[in-house]
């Protein structure tokens, strides 16, 4: 008999052992002489295997040896066939056979590694947002002839797998996985499966996979007028200039970008040149407008795609400041605000002083401030600049004219962008020159000196008072008195320039040389007081005349006067003398009983007297005649008066009856 065994193991059918392909295997053929004679000649032949090799010919009855073969496992399943033989004592040849069997393991796995379900062995692989979720797929399959165990994947960057199975009969498959998130840049990680044949021998197979961490990124500078100013205020552009926006884009990932473009939340359109950027390239978008007043932000920010869709962006603000540079002029005189005339009067000779009150009422500060005046040549001020709301006052000092008077001030100053802003403001003043005169008339007449105007004593006499206002202000509380005269009355007690009225007062004349002085007093604007005086005269006339009238040099008012003989002459005078205050004129001496009268004038100055005379033959008996004389005043009034005088007529020859 034979018993055939490979490596130790007698496997008569199939599949025997594994023995991985490649591996030693030993044959064993175990030979015994199983009948009851000595054989010889024993050999041992085996139907794949040459030669096996046995210790002895010859065998005896119920004796053994152990014949044997080597070789190499080969893939697959393997038979092959010892056959011992050996010669009887007769001749005879006794055989025997023995197959046995082993499988040839052919261990083997396969792995293919997949990062979001793409295969990419090579670089750069798909790109993939950096922060982004991966999954990454190992399809293991046991691409062998032997099922395996203990199958596994690991990952040279992410350690363990998760599998679903740790077991693969030959030709299956099954798909771990691990996930994790996308890191930026070129990156390879390798999968390796492994498991464990039959024998215990280990397949293993591994797999690359590449993925392109794409971190797509841009980034924008922003400048106004080519300065970049993140933060306010920025630079100061005078209000209504050009402004020119530019925009640096720079791709600033690591993936080229398309649909690249700028948009400004407050300018549009911005033009850009292109829609691309490759990674590290930049570009510069250019916006304008017109700069608008006061601290003005605006964004600028930048978009644009990555190979995967997504969407960079980045912002930048920029800042200026719209100068509205502005300054206001407001003029005094004397602490008063008269942009229209007249202003305040003011006495001329008076101090002036003007006051120029200049305000930054822009938004941005002033320098250089300057203040002239059109009539001034020196005007004062604390300061050269202004802060935005500041204020100063600047002077100047002079002295009043006469009449109305307007001067301007101005100012000049420079923004900070050196723009020149001005204003000016005018202001008044009255030099008040108050003058007032007064004319006084009596009884129609002005009369400066004496005598003036004759008056009879006792007369209505009316005074008037012609007020003027002969100064270059209008005068208020005009009142008119007279230093003799209780009470002057006038139609108004204002007077504008170069207007007059006349006030009245009246009386009675009173007798002789009469002054009387008419005094009116009135206010300036100012309330300087003016005044004038006027006097005026005239003369109380009291016209008066005597006479007394004598016979023949005796007065004799009363009977019976002188005895005079009947028939003699008689002489009368009449001695006229004017009594009153007036010159007389066409003065004539009548007598009742004699004609006529002879005088030597017939005028008469105040206090003279002259002599009249008429002659006669007396009359027999008591005789009465009246002297009367009759005289004229300058104003025409007459005046006369009368005496009588007495004789008593008789014969001195004839004895008296």
């Amino acid at each position: 008999s034979v018993i055939k065994k490979t490596n130790g193991t007698d496997s008569d059918t199939a599949p025997g052992p594994t023995i991985d392909v490649g591996s030693a295997i030993t044959w064993t053929y175990i030979v015994t002489n199983t009948g009851d004679v000595a054989l010889t000649n024993i050999g041992v032949t085996d139907n794949k295997v040459s030669p096996v090799s046995c210790p002895s010919t010859t065998l005896a009855i119920g004796a053994s040896m152990t014949c044997s073969a080597s070789g190499t496992a080969i893939a697959g399943q393997y038979e092959n066939i010892g056959t011992a033989t050996g010669t009887s004592p007769a001749g005879s040849i006794v055989h025997a056979t023995n197959p046995d069997h082993y499988f040839g393991g052919s261990p083997s796995i396969t792995i293919i590694k997949k990062t979001n379900g793409t295969d990419s062995d090579t670089t750069p692989g798909p790109t993939i947002d950096v922060g982004s979720a991966i999954n990454w797929t190992y399809l293991v399959t046991n691409s062998g002839n032997v099922p395996l165990t203990n199958v596994g994947v690991t990952d040279n960057k992410l350690g363990s797998v998760s599998c679903p199975s740790s077991t693969l009969a030959v030709g299956a498959s099954m798909t771990c996985t691990a996930s994790g998130t996308a890191v930026a840049g070129q990156y390879e990680n390798i999968g390796t499966a492994t498991g464990t044949s039959p024998t215990g021998s280990t397949a293993t197979a591994t797999n690359p996979d590449h993925y392109f961490g794409g971190s797509p990124a841009l980034s924008l500078v922003k400048k106004t007028n080519g300065t970049d100013n993140d933060t306010a205020p920025g630079p100061t552009i005078d209000v209504g200039s050009t402004i020119t926006w530019t925009y640096i884009v720079t791709n600033t990932g690591n993936v080229p970008l398309t649909s690249v473009g700028v948009i400004d939340n407050k300018v549009a359109p911005v033009s850009c040149p292109s829609t691309t950027l490759a990674v590290g390239t930049s570009m510069t978008c250019t916006a304008s407008s017109t700069a608008l007043a006061g601290q003005y932000e605006n964004i600028g920010t930048a978009t644009g795609t990555s190979p995967t869709g997504s969407t960079a962006t980045a912002s930048n603000p920029d800042h200026y400041f719209g100068g509205s540079p502005s300054v206001t002029i407001v003029k005094k005189t004397n602490g008063v605000d008269s942009d229209t005339a007249p202003g305040p009067f003011i006495n001329v000779g008076d101090s002036i002083e003007w006051t120029y009150i200049v305000t930054n009422t822009g938004n941005v500060p002033l320098t250089s401030i300057n203040v002239t005046d059109n009539l001034v040549s020196l005007v004062a001020c604390p300061l050269t600049s202004l802060d935005v709301g500041a204020s100063m006052t600047c002077s100047a000092w002079g002295t009043a004219l006469a009449g109305q008077y307007e001067n301007m001030g101005s100012v000049s100053a420079t923004s900070p962008t050196g723009s020149q802003v001005n204003s000016s403001n005018p202001d008044h003043y009255y030099g008040s020159l108050p003058s007032v005169s007064i004319i006084k008339k009596t009884n129609g007449t002005d009369n400066d000196t004496a005598p003036g105007l004759q008056i009879e004593v006792g007369s209505a006499v009316t005074w008037t008072y012609i007020v003027t206002n002969t100064g270059n202000v209008a005068l208020t509380s005009v009142g008119v008195t007279d230093d003799m005269i209780t009470s002057v009355s006038c139609p108004s007690a204002t007077l504008a320039v170069g207007a007059s009225m006349t006030c009245t007062a009246s009386g009675t004349a009173a007798s002789g040389q009469y002054e009387n002085i008419g005094s009116v007093t009135a206010t300036s604007p100012t309330g300087a007081t003016v005044s004038d005086s006027n006097p005026d005269h005239y003369y109380g006339g009291s016209p008066a005349v005597t006479i007394v009238k004598m016979t023949n040099g005796t007065d004799n008012d009363t009977a019976p006067g002188p005895f005079i003989n009947i028939g003699d002459s008689i002489e009368w005078t009449y001695i006229v003398t004017n009594t009153g205050n007036l010159p007389l004129s066409s003065v004539t001496v009548t007598d009742n009983m004699v004609a006529p009268v002879l005088c030597p004038s017939t005028s008469l100055d105040v206090g003279a007297s002259m002599t009249c005379n008429a002659w006669g033959t007396a009359e027999e008996g008591q005789y009465e005649n009246m002297g009367t004389v009759l005289g004229t005043s300058p104003s025409g009034a007459k005046v006369t008066a009368s005496n009588p005088d007495h004789y008593y007529g008789m014969d001195f020859g004839k004895p008296k009856q």
